[in-house]
């Protein structure tokens, strides 16, 4: 038989919701079986769905969380240098920052999750760096390391 979109092509799978005849390029797959690009649109999961709304309330988590953080983080680099100067200690600063911008955005957005997210804790991560070290964290290679931690943490957080 032939597809009903793709004349030229041979198929043996047809729709499970209305049983026309579909190749393997119109095909959706799920779970119970194939589907046709009309029965088989994908709905989006509700914990990807965010309003505007949310995204202001993580803004403003991610820069509240990013700013003590950084306050944090001028404390220690003031007691105690090592940590700052560390690659081990700027990569547990970094996985320290991120979990807890990661946190406080899924917390400000209600559970939800997402790329837009992601970037918005990443944001927070980076304000964190900036605040600590006074712009001094992104010029050594410590400095990078330890951002790129947080940002990887704080992302993994919200996927």
């Amino acid at each position: 038989m032939q597809c009903a979109r793709h004349p030229r092509n041979e198929t043996f799978a047809t729709c499970v919701r209305c049983g026309t005849p579909i190749c393997y390029r119109c095909q959706v797959r799920s779970d119970v079986g194939l589907f046709c690009p009309t029965h088989g649109r994908s709905v989006a999961l509700p914990q990807y769905d965010v309003t505007p709304f949310l995204y202001l309330q993580a803004l403003g988590a991610s820069l509240l969380v990013g700013a003590l953080g950084g306050v944090a983080l001028w404390f220690l680099a003031r007691v105690a240098p090592i940590l700052i100067f560390s690659l081990l200690g700027m990569i547990a600063l970094g996985f320290a920052l991120g979990y807890a911008v990661g946190e406080g955005v899924g917390w400000a957005a209600r559970g939800k999750r997402g790329r837009g997210l992601q970037g918005v804790a990443a944001l927070g991560v980076a304000l964190a760096m900036l605040v600590g070290m006074g712009g001094l964290a992104l010029t050594p290679v410590n400095g990078v390391v330890g951002l790129l931690v947080g940002v990887v943490v704080a992302a993994g957080r919200l996927r």
